[in-house]
């Protein structure tokens, strides 16, 4: 399915990016008008209008708004970290041990209350940003009485960019240190523990 873009790449990111919006995570009237910006087929493009679309005013806003107003603004625009810290603490962000570095992730939380509670650990796939797995499982997760753990592993995000950590075939070396991580946890209920990976990274789950 194509919608708006006849390029694929593009029409492949707008069409997934429309699924956000069940969680907040992304608008269509915003999206279509940012699109009419986008010149075909051009990254630059896709990057600058992206970047650029209401995030002045947005970011004014939110002084002035509450909380969640806020948070919502902040999700909508792709800057996760601030909308993390605006939703207070049932978002974490967390460092997972291993080999001798640390994989980056988000912890979501039912509550506060420190509950031990049925987790999923939910991975992506190649081409996923940590921050789409909230939209993509995170959420749903969390509603139905979840936690979730979300991480970048080995050739994704910001091992790949920033630590040259490559992917690798055995993730069990990828996962053991992830599921040790959770179950350090007291808000973690060890009995019930879920794993789902998308696309990619589905397989190396398994």
């Amino acid at each position: 399915m194509k919608a708006v873009f006849q390029d694929n790449s593009f029409g492949f990111k707008f069409v997934r990016s429309l699924g956000f919006m069940y969680y907040g995570g992304s608008d269509l009237g915003e999206m279509i008008a940012t699109a009419g910006h986008i010149q075909e087929g051009d990254f630059e493009s896709w990057f600058t209008e992206g970047s650029q679309n209401g995030t002045s005013w947005r970011i004014a806003s939110c002084r002035e708004l509450t909380p969640v107003s806020a948070r919502d603004i902040w999700a909508s625009q792709k800057a996760y970290a601030q909308a993390a810290k605006l939703t207070g603490s049932t978002r974490e962000l967390v460092d997972i041990p291993y080999e001798g570095t640390t994989l980056p992730g988000y912890f979501y939380k039912v509550d506060n209350s420190g509950k031990p509670r049925p987790t999923l650990i939910f991975i992506g796939g190649f081409d996923l940003s940590l921050e789409e797995l909230f939209y993509f499982g995170g959420a749903g997760a969390v509603r139905r009485g979840f936690n979730c753990l979300t991480f970048d592993g080995p050739g994704q995000g910001a091992p790949i960019r920033e630590q040259k950590l490559p992917l690798r075939y055995d993730y069990e070396a990828v996962m053991t240190p992830a599921v040790d991580y959770a179950l350090t946890r007291p808000d973690v209920d060890s009995d019930i523990l879920a794993l789902m990976g998308m696309s990619l990274v589905s397989l190396r789950a398994l």
